[in-house]
């Protein structure tokens, strides 16, 4: 039983870790579940804002929407949806784009003017086009950026675009420079005579020539931004639900050690009852036993009582029957010889002539046996 009970206790320790397993693992699934749902709602939200082109003007939504349908060819998209920018460019690379982010590229001037005909007809405003068969890019000659502290690189360098695109985006970001922050920049432009333009990470300007353009800009809020952060919170919500994907397994084999151990503990528990009952009766059985043992213990007790007292008994019999067989060999020789006086008296003259006197044979037998003696030889006489 004890043995049992150890091994309940064990099993009770192990479940109860199991539990505090389950409960710290569960809360964090749940969180993770509650992150992942918070994110892809909010990728939902964002989607939905680039499958509206929310921010776009109504001329580029105009064009997109007629392309997909069909009615105007040639039709690649705005900038934005064509590019791609690492997080820590976007705000830097949408500040130096400009309004030309909203920018539409076509397959070529035909097509270009296919749009704006569309726009103009349909009174539904203004759009650039860049048609990819007659944009150019002019070379950019400075160099030796990579000397001055704060330099992060060349603007359409750090844009992720297809071939095909390279060259528009060379031209719209001609000439311009990425820094790490308005000082650089301003030693940057300073250096090479304001003739190129600077663009801090955090969105701060300086035009060619020497104009500073700047201020707050809000996170997130460009088109670039949103598509980064599409992509950013997608990658994070697959992470998270590898992580619940992971928390789930262990869970489940938590859930399952924990059925085990239960499963364990009852059938134990069970197995302890019934020893606990066997060894009630055994005990019952047992108190029968020594009760019995103890009223036969009494009983022996008073058999030996008993018993010592017949020895004693025997022994103080054995002691009168040694006194009465000594007084019985007494008696014997005493009669022995009151016969062999008898005999004696008797071979006398009873009247007198007997060599014993009658007061010496009173003395010595006393009077009853000597009138017993004297009576028995009367007969004997009377006889004869």
């Amino acid at each position: 039983i004890t043995s049992l009970q150890n091994s309940i206790k064990g099993y009770e320790l192990r479940l109860e870790n199991r539990n505090a397993e389950l409960k710290e693992l569960t809360d964090k699934s749940n969180e993770l579940h509650l992150d992942i749902e918070a994110k892809r709602r909010r990728v939902q939200i964002l989607t939905e804002l680039e499958n509206s082109m929310e921010g776009f003007s109504h001329a580029v939504k105009k064009v997109v929407s007629e392309s997909e349908k069909g009615i105007l060819r040639g039709v690649h998209g705005p900038i934005s949806k064509l590019i791609s920018v690492d997080k820590k460019y976007s705000v830097a690379i949408e500040t130096a784009l400009g309004n030309a982010i909203q920018n539409v590229i076509v397959d070529t001037e035909a097509d270009a003017k296919r749009a704006i005909n569309y726009l103009k007809t349909n009174n539904a405003g203004r759009a650039t086009f860049l048609p990819i068969s007659s944009i150019t890019s002019r070379e950019f000659k400075e160099n030796g950026f990579d000397d001055i502290y704060g330099f992060v690189g060349i603007a359409s360098d750090l844009v992720n675009v297809d071939k095909k695109y390279e060259t528009i985006i060379r031209y719209l970001l001609a000439g311009t420079v990425v820094t790490e922050d308005i000082d650089s920049a301003t030693t940057l432009a300073k250096k090479y005579n304001y003739r190129v333009k600077v663009v801090s990470l955090d969105g701060q300007v300086i035009n060619p020539g020497g104009s500073f353009t700047g201020g707050s800009v809000k996170q997130g809020s460009g088109a670039l931004s949103r598509a980064d952060e599409m992509k950013n919170l997608t990658a994070e919500a697959e992470k998270l639900a590898s992580e619940i994907k992971s928390l789930e397994s262990k869970l489940s084999e938590i859930r399952k050690n924990i059925e085990e151990y239960t499963e364990r503990i009852t059938q134990l528990q069970d197995k302890k009852e019934i020893l606990v009952m066997l060894k009630n009766s055994e005990n019952a059985k047992l108190e029968q036993i020594n009760a019995k043992f103890d009223a036969n213990k009494s009983l022996l007790d008073k058999m030996r009582e008993d018993y010592e007292q017949i020895v004693r008994m025997s022994e103080r019999y054995e002691e009168d029957i040694a006194a009465l067989k000594a007084e019985e060999k007494a008696q014997s020789e005493k009669v022995a010889e009151i016969f062999g006086g008898e005999k004696r008296f008797r071979a006398g003259d009873i009247n007198g002539n007997n060599a014993f006197s009658e007061e010496f044979f009173c003395d010595f037998y006393g009077f009853d046996v000597f009138f017993v003696i004297i009576g028995s030889a009367h007969a004997a006489k009377d006889k004869s």
